[in-house]
């Protein structure tokens, strides 16, 4: 059975899915400056749904993961037009973070319904450059490298980091390839993680509304190596993990990433392309304070 492993602990924050990421009034506001840079960005967006069953006989969804992806991309577009924001490129994969250090072969099913059957990743991948098979790869560097160093909020200045399957050199050369190809400055990476239980999976676990923070909470998390889809201590329920990161392909960096967990069935497009969670994953990255004199009370 391949399953997703937690490595992170979450903390509960108190919002509540209906938050925005409207900037305070009293000041000027603008994007990270990498996101401004002349070369511009590619937007990249990968999804991967996981049917839990019961027993060990788990999978991921191809159409189910694709239609969420399409739809957050739909929904980002959206969020970043008032940005006026040089999107120069863009593409929308299925399961391209790996799952398994080694690479090895993962369960599949088209859809719901359909049978399973082993399959390397990405599952699928559509948009700009990939067909070229060094670029796609690249691109599940950067996938990886992403969600292995979603933003913790860390207690212990000593903790030691998360075990991680892509080192700085190989996620360097990625970068170099992806600026190379695609011609564009930097990445804006947005990543989902879902888990969609089955009927008999539902009944088994028994999961009540009351269930802390599943039903109108949003969680940080912290995401390592196999990723974890384990949202609260007790039930496992339907969910999301959404990591966004930002790629400085320039210096070869990753400058900003942030992660939420949210409930729902990912199987339902809608709750992948849910734009008040957009808005709160991407608002510190998109929503910058302008430092010095350029800042402007509103009250002036």
């Amino acid at each position: 059975m391949h399953r997703f492993a937690f490595l992170a602990a979450i903390a509960v924050v108190g919002l509540s899915c209906g938050c925005t990421a409207t900037p305070p009034k009293s000041q000027q506001v603008s994007s990270d400056p990498v996101l401004s840079r002349q070369g511009g960005v590619l937007l990249l967006v990968d999804v991967c749904v996981q049917r839990d069953q019961v027993g060990n006989d788990d999978y991921f969804l191809i159409d189910e993961s694709a239609s969420g992806g399409q739809a957050a991309l739909e929904a980002l577009h959206k969020y970043l037009a008032p940005s006026d924001l040089h999107v120069r490129s863009q593409v929308t994969a299925v399961c391209a973070a790996r799952l398994n250090a080694d690479g090895s072969l993962i369960s599949v099913a088209d859809n719901v319904d359909a049978e399973k059957r082993q399959a390397p990743q990405p599952l699928r991948i559509s948009g700009s450059h990939t067909e070229d098979p060094q670029y796609v790869r690249a691109l599940g560097v950067i996938s990886t490298y992403a969600f292995e160093r979603a933003a913790v909020d860390k207690k212990d200045a000593d903790e030691a980091e998360p075990a991680a399957s892509i080192d700085m050199s190989e996620f360097r050369a990625a970068a170099g390839v992806i600026q190379e190809r695609a011609r564009v400055s930097s990445v804006l990476f947005l990543g989902a993680l879902g888990t969609s239980r089955s009927a008999a999976k539902r009944v088994a676990q028994k999961v009540f509304s009351t269930t802390v923070g599943v039903f109108t909470g949003v969680a940080t998390a912290g995401l390592g190596t196999g990723y974890a889809l384990i949202f609260m201590p007790g039930y496992q329920t339907d969910g999301v993990v959404m990591e966004g990161a930002l790629v400085d392909l320039q210096s070869g960096e990753l400058t900003w990433s942030n992660a939420v967990r949210t409930g729902g069935d990912p199987v339902h497009p809608e709750v992948i392309a849910n734009r008040p969670i957009l808005e709160l994953l991407f608002r510190d990255v998109m929503f910058k304070p302008l430092a010095g004199p350029s800042a402007v009370s509103s009250n002036e």
